[in-house]
């Protein structure tokens, strides 16, 4: 089980985590749904375990920071929207910034997707205060010097994608379990693509069992869309929507066969189709 705000998550089978971007730069839906006009979602919700995840700051290679006042204006509607639609919902925010996952949490957001690894200092505490659920994502450093194109220490590379992300998880999960989050409050995200280059993510994506063993928290997988996929899959390089969902789906059917129980997904009607029929 997975807690969020004092109700618990069962993780029994894989559940799905349905991407709202609420920006205009998205790498792969930028500019489509940065209205709720209608209350309309992107895709259709199915019978919970469910969560929704609204972003409204993209992390997409060479993304443009935004102000937090920027982000509270583009996720708070929509999360209200939400709550307001679907009572029962469970709802995520995308955020580094502890002053937007405070006033999401405000308005009913469940969990906290956090892909820096509490970077912001009074995360934590946020986090804490509300019992929300926390999403731990390994590899924002790195992220950010590759976002530089600046490229990642050798000594990283060298080491090995299993040590590198084993460690640096257990570093993280430390210091999350030493501000007060209950353990079971946190998944743990490897965070393909970030800070990872290309085959990389398949050395990641092989690691996973080991991952899976060393940790009782559930492990999140993101790999939606992701351009590192046709690389992976020997296929040429593609931005078309379909094809990068296709890819998309096979990774993550493979991530769910070596234990990932979480999976991040711009189309989670598609990955319940596909796991539902390779299951």
């Amino acid at each position: 089980m997975w807690t969020a705000r004092f109700r618990s998550i069962p993780l029994d089978k894989p559940i799905f985590m349905g991407i709202l971007n609420v920006t205009p730069d998205s790498f792969s839906d930028g500019g489509i749904f940065h209205t709720t006009t209608g209350n309309r979602l992107p895709f259709t919700l199915h019978p919970s375990p469910f969560i929704i995840d609204v972003g409204g700051e993209s992390t997409r290679p060479g993304f443009t920071p935004v102000s937090a006042d920027e982000e509270l204006r583009r996720v708070i509607p929509a999360i209200t929207a939400i709550r307001a639609e679907y009572p029962k919902q469970f709802i995520s925010i995308d955020t580094t910034k502890a002053v937007v996952a405070q006033a999401a949490l405000e308005v009913g957001a469940d969990i906290v997707n956090d892909v820096s690894g509490a970077s912001d200092p009074d995360m934590l505490s946020v986090v804490r205060r509300y019992n929300a659920g926390y999403v731990l994502t390994h590899g924002w450093e790195e992220h950010l010097r590759l976002n530089e194109k600046l490229k990642m220490k050798n000594e990283k590379c060298n080491a090995g994608i299993q040590d590198w992300v084993l460690n640096g998880l257990k570093g993280l999960l430390a210091k999350v379990l030493d501000a007060g989050i209950p353990a079971s409050n946190i998944a743990l995200d490897p965070g393909f693509g970030f800070g990872k280059k290309g085959m990389q993510n398949a050395g990641l994506l092989a690691a996973l069992p080991q991952l899976v063993a060393a940790f009782s928290q559930p492990i999140l997988v993101g790999v939606s869309r992701k351009h590192f996929l046709c690389e992976m899959y020997g296929v040429p390089p593609t931005s078309d929507l379909p094809s990068l969902d296709h890819l998309s789906a096979r990774c993550a059917n493979e991530a769910i066969a070596h234990g990932a129980k979480i999976i991040r997904t711009h189309n989670p009607h598609n990955m319940v189709n596909t796991n539902n029929n390779d299951m």
